[in-house]
């Protein structure tokens, strides 16, 4: 299968005329010639490059024009999924095929997704824009429900727009995009974690032991074991691990007597997290990987995270990837254990938000509402009931 491409650079260079265009881009005319399905690629590119040229700004930077980036990225997402995904002509994306690509969009492949931002194009000595081959369509997969909707809409209103401007220049048959209803969008989404699936208490066993696997033959893979208990056992959200501008965590944070107390600073207050019996073997064996030594634990410049470089904190990027990395390598150990295939596909799928989903179905059934209640910080008891209802089978009383 042809691996996605970048195709639009800069704003500047989208303003070219298309021939000084491939001249610059020496590997792009080769590449669209790739895509047999379409009967002239270069045509629908051109076509693209124009319409995305009525989003330029030239009172911002070639690099940071907000408007003509997002609308690049979605435009140049649509003509890759129809040509390498769908196989399909862009003037033949019916509505069924647009909502194949909402669907795509809202769950990209791990071949799309980027770890990390990596510019489209490297300029070699010479002047030319060479391909970046690390570069992905995706950056990072949306996980909060409600962010994964607003972004669902935007994509659905640039290819409505898109879509208007190959009718105008008859190169569409329809707009599939206008014809998607908010329905559609919110069945994509249901502000909870229906498009995943329903993780269970035997799902986030598996990925505990998938983490507890990787160890064995790295130890570096501690520090995703302990992200991973911190989610499932202390309920914590991807930004009391990262922490933010004005407060990153420190083992100073962490208190432990009879149990574990986080201390941590969110939406502007202090709060104590209690953690339950079961989290304090993982902190142990935490810091016992750490060589980090009881008299330590107060030290305020101890990051509780490092980078595997040794760098002192983590980004939620980063965080993101270590849940990717232990869901991979959990699907093949459910493989070999003969489980279901449904099963295997809620973990191939899982997400850092839809572990914490069902962390706290499972943490609600053990401990009860007051116990659970006291790990969401902020979050109060109807931001709980709206996160879980949908989640669980079980009243929320």
């Amino acid at each position: 299968m042809t691996e996605p491409r970048p195709m639009f650079s800069d704003q500047d260079a989208t303003a070219l005329l298309s021939d000084v265009y491939f001249t610059l881009h020496p590997e792009l005319a080769d590449y669209l010639a790739s895509f047999s399905v379409e009967l002239d690629p270069v045509l629908i590119f051109d076509s693209a490059k124009d319409f995305l040229q009525g989003y330029v700004n030239y009172d911002q930077a070639a690099d940071v024009s907000t408007t003509f980036y997002y609308y690049r990225g979605v435009t140049e997402r649509l003509l890759l999924w129809a040509w390498i995904i769908n196989k399909t002509p862009v003037s033949k994306v019916g509505i069924d095929d647009f909502k194949k690509f909402l669907r795509f969009c809202a769950s990209p492949p791990e071949n799309w997704v980027g770890r990390s931002a990596m510019r489209r194009f490297k300029r070699n000595s010479e002047g030319y824009y060479i391909i970046n081959r690390r570069w992905r369509p995706f950056s990072n997969a949306v996980d909060n429900p409600v962010a994964k909707a607003k972004a669902l809409r935007g994509i659905r209103s640039v290819c409505t727009q898109f879509f208007h401007y190959l009718e105008k220049r008859q190169l569409a048959i329809m707009n599939p995009a206008r014809h998607i209803e908010e329905s559609f969008i919110d069945s994509l989404t249901e502000r909870s974690v229906s498009l995943i699936g329903r993780l269970e208490r035997i799902h986030l066993d598996c990925l505990l032991k998938a983490a507890e696997k990787m160890c064995e033959h790295d130890g570096a893979h501690e520090r995703s074991l302990f992200i991973l208990a911190m989610i499932i056992f202390m309920l914590v959200p991807v930004r009391l691990i990262s922490g933010s501008k004005s407060w990153r965590p420190t083992l100073g944070d962490f208190q432990e007597n009879t149990v574990v107390i986080y201390s941590v600073v969110d939406a502007g207050r202090v709060f104590r997290l209690q953690a339950p019996d079961v989290f304090s073997r993982y902190f142990e064996r935490y810091l016992r990987t750490r060589a980090i030594a009881i008299s330590d634990r107060a030290s305020p410049d101890l990051a509780v995270f490092t980078t595997l470089g040794g760098r002192p904190g983590i980004t939620s990027r980063q965080v993101r990837n270590v849940i990717k990395d232990i869901s991979q390598v959990a699907v093949s150990m459910m493989t070999q254990d003969g489980f279901t295939e449904q099963d295997i596909a809620l973990v191939a799928a899982a997400r850092l938000d839809t572990i914490r989903a069902a962390a706290i179905i499972v943490s609600l059934q053990d401990f009860g509402l007051d116990n659970t209640r006291s790990r969401l910080g902020y979050e109060s008891l109807n931001a709980l009931q709206k996160r879980c209802a949908s989640a669980s089978q079980n009243p929320f009383r």
